[in-house]
């Protein structure tokens, strides 16, 4: 489970939206940037996003993409953001 995977106590993670594998596969699809990353998350197994947005309007935008993000843009993502290679505790505020 990813608990806000973007932010925490309201603060973008370091780094997100600047990403060139994130930007590369945005402008591919026709994407945010935030629907990259949840449909990064949604790709992996044993991992549930549980999305929050800022507007309705976010919910049923992300709701309706359908995005297929291809071997090369996953292998970039996960470059780009690797999986912990231990047990991460989550931040708490």
């Amino acid at each position: 489970m990813a608990y806000r995977p973007m932010a925490q106590a309201g603060q973008l993670r370091q780094g997100l939206l600047e990403s060139e594998a994130v930007r590369s596969a945005a402008s591919a699809h026709g994407a945010t940037l935030s629907q990259i990353l949840l449909f990064f998350l949604l790709s992996r197994k044993g991992v549930l996003p549980i999305p929050r947005a800022s507007r309705p309007e976010h919910t049923v935008e992300n709701a309706a993409a359908q995005i297929r993000l291809s071997p090369e843009e996953l292998s970039a993502l996960d470059h780009t953001f690797p999986a912990p290679q231990k047990k991460t505790k989550l931040d708490v505020v």
